[in-house]
């Protein structure tokens, strides 16, 4: 291993990755995260019921007890200790991540080698509960208003992608439990697959001692199985989900009972940067001009106009291939609440506001406060634990990692 910047890297024996940063933000803090390549999107192809015992795999996982014993006798186990660690599998990656008090690292690390080694073996009745839980979930979120906007707003935007449809409780009779345990198994089987993170207060030695006696030592699983989909070590080689943006402009009004007049409204426009390493400081720029019209809006809206509750604009890059020779394809959004009969002024509004940003671009005031306000930003953030093993993380998961 070597530090620069206080961070350091290490291989462990089983070809485990290990990047840590000690820190004294917290005496009382250790943040970690575990990810590794390979996700839902790499069983997408073999038939809806696959796919939905994929997806909801780790839920079930979380029912039976990843870590090899039923998840209230977990609680009881750790009575008195600050650990946890959770588990989440996605569309391209799977991992775990936590937080611990120093003086429990040894039981983070024990729940990280039980993660791996554990058998899942789920019990019908324990599974009975589960499904009428989710089932009723199901069901419920068609009576959500903002859980229906935000569906169909996802429905428009990805051309209605079938991998991206929410689950209707008829289908839920396809979900398979053994294959949703065996494919969150396969998902931490293989050690060397995976990068581990910490940023905390950690004691080198330590730190050592319990990474050699817990983590080195879980063995290497088999990458496959009966109907298990491989999982490949480069990013380029992962199964893609097609989501198109449509081609053509949409608009869609959602219509749903409430107690008072309210309107949510969305304008979500597509963006593409072009693959390679500039990708990184593209993504930047454009999340500082969205910053920078978000400003303005406020500003227009609610000051000038008084016509909205909130606004915000945001960027979104998951629906973007994983491939870095693709182009990283997302989306832009300004999303704002009002009253319904102002509606079409402040639509008209947002693309004003773009047309005067697009043709003369943001005044030196907008650039001088979005510097400012970045740079305090940025202070704050960087003497917290989160922050640091988010940076370092995405230095690992960027699909144009720094050499």
């Amino acid at each position: 291993g070597g530090g620069e910047g206080g961070v350091v890297e290490c291989v462990l024996s089983n070809g485990m990755r290990v990047c840590y940063k000690s820190t004294r933000f917290l005496d009382d803090e250790v943040q970690f995260k575990g990810f590794a390549l390979g996700g839902v999107s790499q069983v997408q192809g073999a038939g809806p019921g696959v796919l939905l015992s994929a997806k909801m795999s780790a839920r079930i996982a979380e029912e039976v007890g990843v870590f090899g014993v039923p998840p209230g006798d977990v609680l009881d186990m750790m009575a008195g200790m600050r650990v946890s660690v959770n588990t989440e599998i996605g569309t391209y990656s799977r991992g775990f991540a936590g937080e611990c008090s120093p003086s429990d690292l040894e039981a983070a690390f024990q729940m990280v080698h039980l993660l791996f080694r554990s058998q899942l073996l789920p019990s019908n009745e324990g599974l009975k509960v589960l499904m009428r839980m989710v089932r009723e979930q199901v069901e419920n979120q068609f009576r959500d208003p903002q859980a229906v906007f935000a569906q169909r707003c996802l429905s428009l935007v990805t051309t209605d992608a079938p991998f991206y449809r929410p689950i209707k409780p008829h289908q839920l009779s396809q979900v398979d439990a053994d294959y949703a345990c065996a494919f969150f198994k396969h998902c931490y089987s293989d050690p060397s697959r995976f990068t581990l993170v910490l940023s905390g207060h950690l004691d080198e030695a330590v730190l050592t001692e319990y990474l050699e006696k817990y983590i080195a030592n879980i063995p290497a699983g088999s990458n496959g199985g009966a109907g298990l989909p491989e999982m490949p070590a480069e990013r380029d080689e992962l199964a893609s989900v097609v989501a198109e943006f449509p081609s053509r402009r949409k608009c869609e009004v959602v219509r749903m009972n409430m107690v008072d007049p309210l309107c949510c409204t969305k304008v979500t426009l597509p963006v593409e940067i072009a693959p390679g390493p500039e990708e990184l400081e593209e993504r930047t720029l454009l999340g500082h001009a969205l910053q920078i019209l978000e400003s303005r809006l406020i500003e227009r809206m609610r000051f000038e106009l008084g016509a909205i509750y909130s606004v915000s604009a945001s960027v979104d890059f998951s629906f973007a291939s994983p491939s870095s020779k693709q182009p990283l394809a997302g989306t832009a959004s300004i999303s704002f609440t009002c009253d319904p009969s102002d509606i079409s002024k402040l639509v008209a509004k947002v693309f004003s506001e773009l047309a005067v940003l697009r043709g003369e671009g943001p005044t030196q005031q907008d650039v001088d406060t979005r510097v400012e306000i970045s740079q305090r930003e940025h202070e704050t953030s960087c003497k917290h634990n989160t922050w640091w093993l988010e940076r370092i993380a995405a230095a690992y998961t960027s699909r144009h990692p720094p050499a």
